[in-house]
């Protein structure tokens, strides 16, 4: 008997959709991050895993920002090639307007191989380069740099907080117990907020409804916020097309509708596939190292 293999296509092709979505999205958010000053490409030599590119990588970067004598920021996406995987890692700096460009790159090619680095060029699209590299499967996102300290929680003195014209984004999900596995939820705002908890007895459902309680609470209030979730039910749920009858999911959703009302929140909801949602792919390996 022939497959008929035209839904799994269809998915497929709307999968690629909600792709080129998020990475239209991740572009725009990492081109308005700050004002880039160096775009470049780090080929390594040697086999790799991405945990010690980071780390290498980013020692160089605290490298450069001595010699710059003032605070910079930098965002990372790592990926493989084609041929024989190799790695690469591109990334984009601000805050070095002012180094000679050249000889950072003929460093780098020393310290980790083939490499190139160029000034930023708004035209050229870099960050939506970096964004296609690092959501693709292969691929990871970092960001760092004391010029981004600022906005991280917990500085509440120069925390920032986004233009009132602009949606909080926040991925969320949640996982269901299962043998040898807790349950758990996460959400991840902008790499730097963010939350992974685990909690026992939880179905995937109510797990993604713990994820927007939770991250409801740190929101600002009278802010417009975005949610991107994976949970087909919890999205309908959520906008009304599926009715509730369970009374413990019916206590969770009048649960989120309190806390928008109180936190004076305006909320819209979109599925995205759980492989560019940061938080599902969170609660399946130790991210851990993107959100320090």
């Amino acid at each position: 008997m022939l497959v008929d293999h035209r839904r799994e296509r269809v998915r497929e092709a709307q999968d690629a959709v909600r792709l080129q979505r998020s990475v239209q999205e991740y572009g725009d958010y990492i081109a308005k991050r700050a004002k880039w000053s160096l775009f470049g490409t780090i080929s390594f030599s040697k086999r790799l895993s991405e945990q010690s590119a980071f780390a290498r990588v980013t020692e160089f970067l605290e490298t450069i920002q001595r010699d710059a004598g003032s605070p910079i920021g930098w965002v990372m996406a790592t990926d493989r090639g084609e041929i024989g995987r190799r790695l690469h890692v591109h990334i984009l700096v601000a805050g070095v307007d002012d180094l000679q460009i050249d000889s950072w790159e003929q460093r780098a090619c020393r310290l980790f191989g083939d490499s190139e680095f160029d000034s930023y060029d708004d035209s050229l699209a870099g960050a939506y380069y970096i964004a296609k590299n690092g959501l693709s499967p292969a691929g990871e996102l970092y960001f760092g740099g004391p010029l981004f300290d600022r906005d991280r929680p917990g500085r509440a003195a120069t925390k920032s907080q986004p233009p009132e014209e602009d949606a909080y984004v926040v991925f969320i999900a949640g996982r269901g117990k299962r043998r040898g596995v807790r349950s758990a939820y996460a959400w991840i705002h902008d790499f730097n907020h963010h939350c992974e908890e685990q909690i026992n007895g939880l179905t995937q459902h109510q797990a993604v409804y713990g994820a927007l309680i939770s991250a409801f609470a740190h929101i600002p209030e009278n802010t417009r916020v975005e949610i991107l979730c994976s949970d087909r039910v919890v999205c309908r749920q959520f906008d009304g097309r599926f009715e509730l009858r369970d009374k413990k999911m019916r206590r969770l959703l009048d649960q989120v509708r309190e806390v928008i009302s109180e936190r004076r929140l305006e909320v819209t909801m979109s599925w995205v596939s759980a492989s560019v949602n940061l938080a599902s792919r969170s609660l399946l390996y130790d991210f851990s190292h993107w959100l320090e």
